[in-house]
């Protein structure tokens, strides 16, 4: 009984933490990054380290959904200006994705009381979606608010390592890509999943990661991308991830992905699939209105930004940029 005890100690533990998981079971066949969380065990979910300001926007997220339709929603939303009401929806919903990435998206994709799905008369992704829609037609800092209220994280990062997998109906080219890095600033995020090397050759192995003196000693995490086959790496070649032919987003061929390169990068979760007790969940770079790609790579302490997404020029001081977002968002905060 005393062994079972400490072993049911031990998972309980171990559960109550992030950690990068192999395929989930309940998609085997998925060759990406994927990270597990607890499934929230009530919608909405407080705790008593919840931030007030966090709190009350899942409750009313929760109050909102249960009371209101959509039609109703996007007519008050519509009558809105850039004013009072709409500022302090993007600080509670700025405050909220901060706190805790994984309690944000699997309250998206939660109808509430799992034993009633229709306890709902509006999903909550709708919700957010027509929010984010208002905010991207009503401030005058579109391309800059939409991102720092999107993203999940914002990070200043250090590359350490790539791989690169094929799926089984891949063909020759790989199409999937992960990412290793260290996180040298948190710009957004409080709660960043650590590391575990994936195995390029079997995609079932997951190891601790390890340097040269043992265990890492800088804070670690990981992402995936893939650009349906527009790039690709022989196996023994540089880790340089080489982009072939025209995108649809501009991509420096020799800034993308360099080890020790380093970049501002914007990250999402999305949801992959659950099973039993646990979500899993994918991570990777944030759906966005930029002309570039989300990941700016920064040389010798200049972020190139070739588009001027940013409007400040398109090579700009690393610490000119992150001052700017966190500018803004003390702005959003003190709304």
């Amino acid at each position: 009984m005393k062994k079972f005890s400490v072993a049911f100690l031990l998972m309980v533990v171990c559960f109550s933490y992030l950690s990068y998981s192999q395929q989930p079971p309940c998609m085997p066949d998925f060759y990406g990054l994927t990270v597990e969380s607890a499934k929230l065990p009530n919608i909405p979910y407080l705790t008593t380290d919840t931030p007030y300001e966090v709190m009350l926007s899942y409750i009313i997220l929760d109050s909102v959904c249960k009371s209101a339709s959509f039609k109703d929603v996007k007519e008050f939303l519509n009558g809105l200006d850039y004013g009072d009401t709409l500022k302090k929806i993007m600080n509670y919903l700025y405050r909220t994705v901060d706190f805790d990435a994984f309690r944000y998206l699997y309250t998206q994709y939660s109808r509430g009381n799992t034993n009633n799905p229709s306890i709902y008369y509006m999903h909550p992704r709708d919700l957010i979606n027509e929010i984010l829609y208002t905010v991207s037609k009503k401030t005058p800092n579109y391309f800059l608010d939409l991102m720092l209220l999107r993203a999940d994280f914002i990070l200043h990062i250090k590359i350490k390592d790539t791989i690169v997998r094929k799926t089984p109906s891949s063909g020759i080219y790989p199409d999937l890509s992960i990412v290793t890095y260290e996180i040298l600033d948190t710009i957004k995020g409080k709660r960043i999943p650590t590391c575990k090397d994936i195995s390029i050759y079997k995609p079932t192995e997951y190891k601790s990661l390890k340097s040269d003196n043992g265990p890492n000693t800088y804070p670690c995490s990981q992402f995936d991308f893939r650009f349906n086959k527009d790039y690709f790496r022989k196996e023994g070649a540089s880790d340089v991830i080489d982009i072939e032919g025209s995108n649809q987003i501009n991509f420096s061929k020799w800034d993308f992905v360099k080890i020790d390169g380093e970049y501002l990068v914007f990250l999402n979760l999305h949801p992959l699939c659950s099973k039993d007790s646990i979500n899993y969940s994918g991570l990777t770079l944030t759906i966005s209105p930029l002309k570039n790609c989300p990941m700016f790579p920064v040389v010798n302490g200049i972020l190139k930004d070739e588009a001027n997404d940013f409007g400040l020029g398109e090579k700009v001081n690393i610490n000119i940029i992150k001052n700017y977002l966190r500018s803004r968002i003390n702005e959003i905060l003190n709304y």
